[in-house]
């Protein structure tokens, strides 16, 4: 992903900076590193950027794929309750097939994407085990994947999702309609426009593509192209280029 981004919007990203975070792990392997080690980390290399390098906040684009889009957003979320003086929110999020249910609280809704796309993406059993779930949640409460925005932003069992993504930079959200989780994603979304508004928010969804396309290069084309020529209009449109 980032090579395609250094590659196919050269615009907007002169150079990158991966972030090597701590992942969450459970049995069958030792239990390590649960939330909130991931939002730590992601803090800590934006303070590198910010602090060390001396890149400015709004000059920052931070991105994730998959459970990455989950982190970025995270880390944006972060950033602008938490008001640190030196540390302001990113110039803008992008949020590549983000898994925003943990708790897949959508499962058994009308119209689930993990039921209906069953034969159209391979999210499924990863979502179904549970694993990464009971990784993330270490030693909470089980219940809390499902009424705790920071593990599950799109969950439908939040008691109240009103003013919890206000202020957030322009935040662009890529989907495949094929997704099993993109139910999700459009929950998510329409939280986003509800407290950032519309203006705030590019979300785009490509026809019968799959989870995460944009890392499977030739298979995945014409959409791949076409997703990375979205991105770096809108990146354009962002920051005036």
């Amino acid at each position: 992903m980032v090579k395609g981004l250094l590659e196919k919007c050269p615009r907007a990203f002169e150079r990158a900076f991966a972030l090597d975070y701590r992942l969450s792990s459970s049995a069958p392997y030792p239990a390590a590193n649960p939330f909130p080690a991931s939002i730590i980390d992601a803090i800590s290399g934006f303070h590198y950027l910010v602090e060390t390098l001396g890149f400015a906040p709004s000059n920052i684009v931070v991105g994730g794929d998959s459970a990455g889009g989950h982190l970025a957003s995270n880390l944006g979320r972060y950033l602008i309750a938490s008001k640190l003086p030196t540390l302001a929110p990113p110039g803008a999020l992008l949020l590549l097939s983000p898994t925003m249910d943990w708790a897949n609280t959508h499962l058994g809704t009308p119209g689930s994407t993990l039921d209906a796309h069953k034969s159209s993406d391979f999210a499924r059993p990863v979502m179904l085990s549970g694993y990464t779930t009971r990784s993330l949640l270490g030693a909470l409460d089980a219940g809390e994947a499902a009424t705790n925005a920071w593990l599950s932003p799109a969950s439908l069992k939040l008691s109240s999702t009103d003013g919890l993504f206000v202020a957030y930079p322009p935040t662009f959200i890529l989907a495949g309609s094929a997704e099993q989780t993109v139910d999700a994603m459009r929950t998510f979304r329409d939280r986003l426009v509800h407290d950032s508004g519309v203006e705030k928010v590019r979300y785009v969804e490509y026809t019968d593509m799959f989870h995460d396309f944009l890392i499977l290069g030739t298979m995945a084309e014409p959409e791949r192209s076409q997703a990375y020529a979205e991105i770096d209009k809108w990146l354009g449109e962002v920051y005036s280029l």
